[in-house]
Formats: C-alpha cells, sequence, structure tokens
C-alpha cells in the first residue's frame, strides 16, 4: 500500500465511525484518509472503478480524491493524515493477514489520540507507523511461500512474545490457516510446537529480568508475557527446578 518511507506525517484526527447503509458521495478532502473496517461491506466508485472492500479490510483514500461510496452498515476507525511522502493516487485496498494485529493498532492509536495524557499523541503516532510497517510487512507475506511466511512468524514471535496477548489463535490468524494446520507446519518446520517456542523465549527472558534483580517477580512475570503471577511461578519452577524467588535470591 505504503512503498516509500513517510516523511513529515501530520496526523489530523482518528475517530471510530458508525454508519447506516447509504449511497452517498464524498466531498473532496485535502487529507488523505487510512482505514481499518470492524464491520460492513462497501463499494467505492471513481469514474469506471468500483473498489470492493469489506470486513477487516484496510482502505487507502487519497486526498483530493472524489468517489461515491454505496455501503452497508459499517463500523470502522479511520486516521486522517498528510505527508510530504508522494502516496498513490487511486483508492487501495489491502487485505492484511494480519489483520487481528492491526485492528489493535487501529483502536490503539485512535485512543491514544483521544487520551488526555501528555503522551497520548505521541503514541498515535509511534502506532501510525507501526500500521504501515505491519502493511508492508503484510504485503511481503502475502507474496511469499510457506516456508517464508513461517520465517516471518518466527521473527514475529521474536518480536512480540513479551506480550501477553500472543496466543496460537493470533499467529495462526496472522499466518492465515486454522490454528491445527499452523501448529503442524509450525512444527514440522522447526521440531518445536509452537507454544513451546514461544515458552522457551519468555523462560528465558524471565530469568535475564529475575537475576538482574532489579525487578519484583509480579514484574517480571508481567514483562516476560504471562498474565498470571501465580501461573508464571508454576511454570518457572517447573522448567528449572527453582521458584523465581530462589533464581532471583541466589542468581541461579
Amino acid at each position: 500500500m505504503f512503498t516509500n518511507e513517510l516523511a513529515n506525517v501530520k496526523i489530523l484526527t482518528a475517530l471510530d465511525l458508525h454508519w447506516n447503509s447509504n449511497i452517498r458521495n464524498s466531498e473532496i478532502r485535502p487529507f488523505h484518509a487510512l482505514s481499518f473496517r470492524l464491520r460492513g461491506d462497501a463499494t467505492f466508485i471513481n469514474g469506471n472503478r468500483r473498489i470492493y472492500a469489506s470486513s477487516n479490510d484496510v482502505v487507502f483514500v487519497p486526498k483530493g480524491m472524489q468517489y461515491t461510496l454505496d455501503h452497508g452498515s459499517e463500523h470502522l476507525y479511520v486516521v486522517h493524515f498528510d505527508t510530504d511522502t508522494p502516496l498513490p493516487n487511486e483508492i487501495t485496498v489491502s487485505h492484511p493477514h494480519n489483520a487481528p494485529l492491526l485492528k489493535e493498532m487501529f483502536s490503539s492509536l485512535y485512543s491514544c489520540w483521544l487520551s488526555a495524557k501528555p503522551s497520548g499523541r505521541n503514541n498515535a503516532y509511534a502506532d501510525f507507523y507501526r500500521i504501515c510497517s505491519e502493511l508492508a510487512l503484510s504485503l511481503e507475506h502475502n507474496n511469499n511461500s510457506e516456508k517464508d511466511r513461517l520465517a516471518f512468524i518466527s521473527n514475529y514471535i521474536h518480536d512480540h512474545f513479551r506480550e501477553s496477548n500472543l496466543s496460537i489463535p493470533s499467529l495462526s490468524a496472522i499466518f492465515g490457516t486454522s490454528e491445527s494446520y499452523f501448529r503442524r507446519a509450525f512444527t514440522a518446520r522447526f521440531s518445536v510446537s509452537p507454544l513451546k517456542y514461544i515458552n522457551s523465549l519468555r523462560l528465558e527472558y524471565a530469568c535475564e529480568l529475575l537475576h538482574s534483580g532489579y525487578y519484583s517477580i509480579e514484574e517480571v512475570s508481567e514483562m516476560s508475557g504471562f498474565r498470571d503471577v501465580k501461573y508464571f511461578s508454576r511454570f518457572i519452577k517447573a522448567e528449572t527446578g527453582f521458584s523465581p524467588s530462589e533464581i532471583k535470591k541466589n542468581s541461579i
């Protein structure tokens, strides 16, 4: 969708929009729009072009574009922005493999944009650039073989294993297959199940944090991707033979 690195981006607004079924003509707007469709199908009509979008699609509408929109009941996040970078001059629809992740990013951007905290707007910009990065990765993913896609998943796990919402369902959604097929493919490629792969990274990182002595057991649990400190303690004990407090105290 965006093949160039965006320069001097200025976010103008972030919106959470709900529309009833309608056919309407757009105004000519002096800004670009990037949206994630949570629900609803739509057809963008521009001259002889008809561009279709549905749930979980990302739509880019360039500034200065006039079109007719024929849509059902819909719900979407949209970001209005401007940039010095030349962008496509046509409406573009992406069907991203990593839609669940993009949904979270758009939601986070919207929440950050509305936040009264001083860091809110900065975090919104960070989310915007992450969205652009994930869209680029999705395009690369869609053009790759299954072997390349599994390598992408492996790299993705290394980048996100500290996040407690990383799960087999979310990874299989990114991979674009059922959970059972994803488990089989991943295990065949790496000789270990995806869950054990994630947990091995979390275990190594948790032990590093415990050894440092800087963090409490509760903090280490959260920082290494565990939702429940009791489960975290049982996991560490089962894997190492020592409790988190013993590792922390003795730097085992």
